[in-house]
């Protein structure tokens, strides 16, 4: 049942975890509270960031490229906050080198910045150890479960595929985000898109007649 009030709450922002990225200036500096990255593709699509799907992919099959990122939880104490951080694979770098020397990532400060002080120029992230004996930090998050929530997504979606050579990354199973596809809410442009291919399918097969 819902529960009504007549009074906003005093948290005014949504209960999932946001989404940040490296602002453009200044800096951002925050412990990770995961112990591991999550690495996923994403496609830019009718402006917004989606997973990619492969191998049945909307955003594939209509030849817009994709981009790997790297998602991970973080926290601010100054701020008290816990978000999901995301960056590019290859600013994850110092990431990956400090989770092979220390087993994990939970616990170490990242300083992260853009050298040249523009909303989607390179990142740079430095990495340095925590005294966690000295500041609470919070348990982490499923971050594939929250990409979901953020995506708009069944949380069932995303399903991590761990390697132990390489860092976890998330499989799209398509068989679920086609039903959100179907969606009135979302079905629309989709379903449009589909009939538009199939006309020309159609178009494109049919032989001349004399």
């Amino acid at each position: 049942m819902p529960h009504w009030s007549n009074q906003l709450p005093a948290n005014r922002k949504h209960m999932g975890f946001e989404l940040r990225r490296t602002p453009a200036v200044g800096n951002l500096h925050v412990i990770v509270t995961s112990p591991d990255v999550t690495v996923c593709d994403t496609h830019f699509y009718h402006g917004r960031t989606i997973p990619c799907e492969r191998p049945d992919c909307p955003a594939c099959n209509e030849a817009i490229p994709y981009r790997t990122h790297v998602y991970l939880a973080a926290y601010d104490p100054r701020k008290a906050e816990h978000f999901i951080l995301e960056t590019t694979a290859h600013a994850a770098i110092p990431l990956i080198e400090y989770r092979d020397a220390n087993d994990t990532l939970r616990g170490c400060a990242i300083y992260a910045s853009r050298p040249k002080g523009a909303k989607n120029s390179r990142v740079e992230i430095q990495t340095n150890s925590t005294n966690l004996s000295k500041i609470n930090l919070p348990s982490p998050p499923d971050v594939p479960k929250a990409l979901c929530v953020i995506w708009r997504l069944p949380t069932d979606a995303a399903t991590p595929n761990n390697s132990t050579s390489n860092p976890p990354t998330i499989q799209i199973d398509s068989a679920i985000t086609a039903k959100v596809h179907q969606q009135p809410d979302n079905a629309n442009g989709y379903i449009r898109r589909q009939q538009l291919q199939q006309q020309l399918t159609e178009a494109c097969s049919r032989t001349p007649t004399a």
